[in-house]
């Protein structure tokens, strides 16, 4: 999602570029943004540029600390051979560094590539998103009454 990030900060972000969807659209046509770009946070976009956006969660060591069973769904993703730029959320790489660091603090991990899901499948696909984490959700050791208490 890099250069995306990377167009959202500089064209709707600070100071004197505030808004400007002329230039982030670049000739697109689009006289308008859509509402979920008018409620953007443009540093959002930015802390992922700068690389600030995890500064005070590392995730190796949050994951490495997993206390529960934990799913990745691994979305639409590639690199850019080129430039080494990844469009997407994580590399294959470290989708498998993700689960080894989760088994390593001896939790479940299961791994469901959908590389035909979008970033955001929960909005784009919420049905699809509901089967994946129901279905999930239902083979769970221990799920059932118990379980459902000691989530209350």
């Amino acid at each position: 999602m890099g250069p995306v990030f990377e167009r959202l900060s500089t064209y709707l972000g600070d100071q004197w570029r505030v808004g400007d969807w002329a230039g982030f659209a670049g000739g697109a046509g689009r006289p308008e943004p859509p509402q979920n770009l008018r409620e953007y946070d443009p540093e959002w976009a930015r802390a992922f540029v700068e690389g600030t956006v995890a500064a005070s969660c590392p995730h190796d060591r949050m994951l490495a600390a997993a206390r529960v069973p934990m799913l990745l769904t691994h979305h639409m993703r590639s690199v850019d051979e080129a430039t080494g730029t990844l469009m997407g959320a994580l590399t294959d790489l470290q989708a498998r560094r993700a689960g080894e660091l989760v088994k390593g603090a001896g939790q479940p991990f299961d791994y469901l590539s959908l590389p035909d899901a979008a970033h955001a499948m929960h909005s784009a696909q919420p049905e699809r998103f509901a089967t994946v984490i129901g279905d999930w959700a239902k083979a769970l050791p221990g799920r059932g009454a118990r379980r459902g208490a000691e989530l209350r």
